[in-house]
């Protein structure tokens, strides 16, 4: 037998008996996004979303506006009736001008980490009492313009910005508000904000408490590490609440806002482990799906959130502080999804064929190593199914979506539908020898508006600056 047909049969003895380990991946229901097969065609608000691709263009990101106001008023009210956290929402996630301006007008706020975003949210209209700074490379600049602005909060990164912000408040003739972020064990390392555990946190509290030109009046944390469940979410505020009884006893400091940041996740994704790169990559065995139905709801994160740190404040006789949040894939990641269009198929010898779609990693490099579902935009329930390699139309090895992706026989010119590219899709995009895709809204009449133009040619090198 020849060596190459060889290694095939292992392969493939090797990936039957991992198949039976793992188990078969299952569809999950388009109904998680509100969405529906009609006569066999996927559709959002009963808009066939091929007729999308046909008016605008392909690829397309299509936003649900009602999903977003749906995400957003859950994480603020919960299953109340009135307010019970208020929202800032990570800029970063999904920095689109008309997206944010949709969320403001829902009621939330601001989080911001670079000037740029800072002067979007002043640019959109955003009260500054309804923006908070964060991030570790302020410029001078962009704090001068938040101090005199009075923004809600600009939170401390790491002690050397202590004597940055003093002199830069003297500069303006203005205190700023300030928060200290917080690191603890369990979370990211020591990038980003001053460790509990190690002294530094309450070091920095010291040393701002004692500056005439700051306005401490918050504490400030977010974990960064995604929340498994409300469990996880207690053990978290656990450690916020052992340091609020620190600064209490240290300082007789109590704060004014609380904010305990983000690291809520979408329930239909899920990062992908390195056994599942190896079972997708090598034996061609498709990564299973995320089981949502296991995770909370943003209403019973945003009610536990609320009544854990509620009853705590009661507990220890003191004023409750704005309760603050700061999701960002949480709000915006379920509610879009990236339109593709098959440009070609080619048959290998391996079990395997290519699916060749207009939309690569250049524009959806996150489903490399996250589960999103792929949903076919056309039903075709006499096809039978064949096992896909998804891969996006540039020349290069790495330009590879899905490595094992079973969907009905496909053809040129059909198209999928890759779910939740809400979070992280558009900021990371970047114009690899093609455009970048435009966003379109679909309201819940069914009434679809622009949102963002896709690339042209000429825009991508609108500032290059050419020889005569």
């Amino acid at each position: 037998m020849p060596k190459t047909q060889a290694k095939r049969l292992v392969r493939s003895i090797g990936a039957q008996a991992l198949q039976k380990r793992v188990g078969m991946r299952q569809d999950l229901s388009p109904q998680l996004w509100n969405m529906s097969y009609e006569n066999s065609a996927l559709t959002l608000h009963g808009v066939n979303l091929q007729t999308l691709l046909e008016q605008y263009g392909s690829p397309l990101h299509v936003l649900n506006t009602q999903k977003l106001a749906q995400n957003a008023h859950a994480m603020m009210y919960g299953h109340q009736k009135q307010q019970i956290l208020n929202v800032y929402y990570s800029y970063k996630t999904h920095p689109i001008p008309r997206i944010l301006q949709l969320l403001h007008s829902y009621g939330v706020g601001a989080e911001v980490i670079s000037p740029y975003e800072l002067w979007l949210a002043l640019h959109l209209g955003v009260d500054p009492q309804k923006i908070i700074y964060n991030g570790p490379a302020k410029s001078d600049k962009s704090i001068e313009i938040a101090i005199d602005r009075g923004i809600r909060l600009l939170n401390v990164n790491h002690l050397e910005e202590l004597e940055r912000f003093a002199k830069i408040s003297r500069q303006v003739g203005k205190k700023a508000n300030i928060a200290i972020r917080l690191i603890f064990a369990k979370g990211w390392s020591g990038q980003f904000g001053l460790g509990v555990d190690t002294g530094e946190a309450l070091a920095t509290y010291r040393q701002a408490l004692s500056m005439p030109e700051l306005n401490v009046i918050g504490v400030h944390c977010h974990r960064g590490v995604l929340f498994d469940g409300l469990d996880d979410v207690a053990g978290y505020l656990q450690g916020i609440k052992d340091f609020l009884n620190t600064l209490y006893q240290e300082f007789d400091f109590h704060p004014e806002i609380l904010d305990v940041g983000g690291s809520i996740a979408i329930p239909t994704v899920r990062s992908f482990s390195d056994f599942d790169k190896k079972l997708s990559e090598t034996f061609r065995i498709e990564v299973r799906e995320p089981t949502p139905q296991d995770y909370p709801t943003l209403e019973d994160f945003a009610e536990f959130i609320s009544k854990d740190l509620t009853g705590y404040f009661q507990d220890v006789s003191r004023p409750i502080p704005e309760l603050a949040v700061e999701p960002g894939r949480a709000i915006t990641g379920n509610t879009q999804a990236l339109l593709s269009r098959i440009v070609d198929t080619k048959e290998t010898s391996e079990a395997f064929t290519y699916g060749i779609l207009d939309a690569g990693i250049s524009v959806a490099e996150i489903v490399k190593y996250e589960f999103h579902q792929v949903l076919p935009l056309q039903q075709k329930a006499q096809n039978p199914e064949k096992l896909y390699r998804l891969v996006g139309p540039i020349c290069h090895m790495g330009d590879t979506l899905y490595p094992a992706w079973r969907l009905p026989e496909l053809a040129k010119g059909d198209a999928i539908s890759i779910m939740d590219s809400g979070a992280y899709f558009v900021p990371e995009a970047r114009a690899f020898s093609f455009p970048k895709p435009g966003i379109v809204g679909l309201n819940s009449s069914g009434e679809s508006f622009m949102i963002r133009k896709s690339d042209t040619f000429e825009s991508i090198i609108h500032m290059d600056c050419l020889a005569d």
